[in-house]
């Protein structure tokens, strides 16, 4: 299977569309990281024509979309804990006009047989003492979700203390690559978040 990752759009909707006029039919799979709003100087013209590309791939069936802690506010922006720098209410509501219920057809990671996918990557602090399987993640991102859904707050959607956050490691949304990631023995995972100028790899 053939799949085209991308990752922290912020607004850069020309090259995506770019990338997926040439790439989008050749691939069998489109995976994005997250991250689609909120970048310096954007227009309500960024913004607008950003959240509309999403929502065009949202009902392409070769389209995953992962979340992002900036996608996070716009998608429950009823939710008091989740405002992150560029966050605004204006942006908030503009998402909400153009993806109405589609905003939620979000996944917080997509796991396959050769990797786990997530926009910042899964720290080992969060295993439970049997570790890490399929299973015991999809419960726990159900349960991250009920949590957001319901106005509250859980760890697996929170910074830690190298992103100004008040745990020890950032969850799936947040962890910084360079102060925070720690391989899971036997799980490959692609992330993103942190910014660099070339892709990272830890063995």
């Amino acid at each position: 299977m053939t799949t085209l990752v991308f990752a922290d759009v912020h607004n850069r909707w020309r090259e995506v569309s770019s990338i997926i006029r040439e790439w989008g039919e050749k691939v069998d799979r489109i995976i994005s990281l997250g991250d689609w709003l909120d970048n310096f100087g954007e227009s309500k013209t960024d913004v607008i024509k950003t959240t509309a590309l999403l929502n065009t791939l949202l009902k392409n069936p070769k389209f995953i979309w992962l979340l992002g802690n900036h996608d996070l506010y716009y998608v429950y922006s009823h939710n008091k804990y989740f405002r992150c720098s560029g966050n605004t209410e204006e942006k908030a509501k503009l998402f909400l006009e153009i993806l109405g219920e589609q905003r939620f057809k979000y996944k917080l990671y997509h796991f396959d047989d050769y990797f786990l996918y997530s926009h910042a990557g899964l720290n080992p602090t969060f295993l439970p003492p049997s570790g890490f399987s399929p299973e015991w993640l999809e419960i726990r991102a159900n349960r991250a979700r009920i949590a957001a859904e319901s106005g509250m707050i859980d760890t697996l959607l929170c910074a830690g203390f190298s992103r100004g956050g008040s745990q020890t490691v950032g969850g799936i949304i947040w962890q910084d690559w360079d102060d925070d990631f720690v391989s899971i023995p036997g799980v490959d995972q692609v992330c993103a978040h942190t910014p660099g100028r070339f892709p990272r790899r830890i063995y």
